[in-house]
């Protein structure tokens, strides 16, 4: 297992170009004035936590295929998710996303564990939890 942990005083600029291969998780914390991740993560990263990133809008439009887990807190700019979350997700937390307005339609089946709160501009879930 390979752990690439990012905080604030490792990044000052906007833009994190790239992510060492092989890194299994990834956790950025602090990093206030990152904009955005690179459109290639690791092949093999299975969970992706992001928290206090003020200035983050979005996510990898193709996330990997084995990523399991996504955290993500306090990412007051961030105002959507990729269309199509990896197959394999089991779990989605979503804390104090004020931007957030949308999630995908189409959330994997995989997913077991799914928590969302504090994101005021969020108006609808998905039709998947409608059928409950």
């Amino acid at each position: 297992m390979s752990i690439c942990k990012l905080y604030d005083k490792y990044i000052s600029k906007f833009e994190l170009e790239e992510i060492p291969e092989g890194t299994t998780i990834i956790e950025i914390n602090g990093c206030t004035n990152l904009k955005k991740l690179p459109e290639n993560l690791p092949a093999g990263l299975t969970e992706l936590k992001i928290f206090n990133c003020k200035l983050l809008k979005k996510l990898p439009k193709n996330l990997p295929a084995s990523l399991t887990r996504i955290d993500i807190f306090l990412c007051e700019a961030l105002n959507k998710l990729p269309k199509n979350l990896p197959a394999g997700l089991t779990r989605l937390d979503i804390f104090f996303c004020k931007a957030l307005a949308k999630l995908p339609e189409n959330l994997p089946a995989s997913l077991t564990y799914f928590q969302i709160s504090n994101c005021q501009k969020l108006k609808e879930l998905p039709k998947i939890f409608l059928l409950a």
